[in-house]
């Protein structure tokens, strides 16, 4: 299963909310164009979902469940802004 640190959780959440989600609706992680995207939408079949505090925060979208495997997906704060990344810890 794909590992989310608490720090990039945090993050997350906070881009869920200031974008509106509606209920029900989290970040999905997605293919895109050889890499991994992020976009807001309600869980389809076959998801993984991450839930804090009851609420499905982040969505693992069904073909990269397996690839993600084991994987760590963190924020890495820097001066400007900060970043995700996502490796094998």
């Amino acid at each position: 299963m794909l590992q989310i640190s608490d720090r990039a959780l945090t993050i997350i959440d906070q881009v869920r909310v200031h974008s509106g989600a509606a209920a029900g609706e989290a970040i999905v992680l997605f293919r895109q164009d050889g890499g991994v995207g992020f976009a807001l939408r309600a869980p389809a079949d076959g998801d993984h979902l991450i839930v804090r505090d009851g609420q499905a925060v982040v969505i693992v979208a069904d073909d990269l469940i397996e690839p993600f495997d084991g994987w760590l997906l963190d924020f890495e704060p820097t001066t400007n802004r900060g970043a995700f990344t996502l490796r094998r810890p």
